[in-house]
């Protein structure tokens, strides 16, 4: 993999030639396949990049497969709920479906960086839960074993305590799969 950070600032016609001097730089044989993902000025496009990469390591395992059927079924039988992901504890998207994923990086992230602080202040050792609401939204945070983080978002239509419910039955099925 080769990622090409800020890529928007090449000229679409020079791209070829970008990535055939990296190729040449490093001295990679044509016979050897590179995939090449740009990012942006954008965190926001790193997260998404890194993201990608996830998914295909993991598209081969029985796991990922049945994962991502779960949450694609969740999404098509829980209206209220408009995305779902699961992140690393790094906060790179390994799994999401739905729409408004990209709503969620940047608050989970925000998250990420107070849960561990949070778990060490109040000394616990169980799995953090919380929401976060704007004027629109509300996101939901949950904890999930392997040091995995699920997300979901919602519009403040649908009432917070059956979303909460909803997620909640969410985790314990991921849960259940890792």
């Amino acid at each position: 993999y080769c990622i090409l950070h800020k890529a928007d600032l090449i000229l679409p016609h020079m791209v070829e030639d970008v990535l055939s001097s990296i190729k040449e730089y490093f001295g990679v044989p044509a016979s050897i396949k590179i995939e090449y993902h740009a990012t942006s000025i954008f965190d926001q496009s790193i997260f998404r990049v890194f993201g990608e990469i996830m998914k295909t390591l993991l598209a081969t395992t029985h796991t990922a497969s049945t994962v991502s059927k779960l949450l694609l079924n969740f999404i098509g039988s829980t209206k209220e709920i408009s995305g779902v992901t699961i992140l690393t504890e790094e906060g790179l998207p390994v799994f999401e479906e739905g729409e408004m994923v990209d709503k969620i990086v940047i608050p989970a992230n925000l998250w990420l960086s107070t849960s561990e602080r949070l778990k060490e202040e109040f000394k616990t050792t169980q799995p953090l839960k919380s929401t976060i609401e704007t004027d629109d939204f509300v996101f939901v945070f949950q904890q999930l074993k392997e040091k995995l983080l699920l997300t979901g978002v919602a519009r403040k239509v649908a009432p917070l305590q059956f979303v909460l419910l909803k997620m909640e039955q969410l985790m314990e099925q991921v849960n259940d799969l890792l």
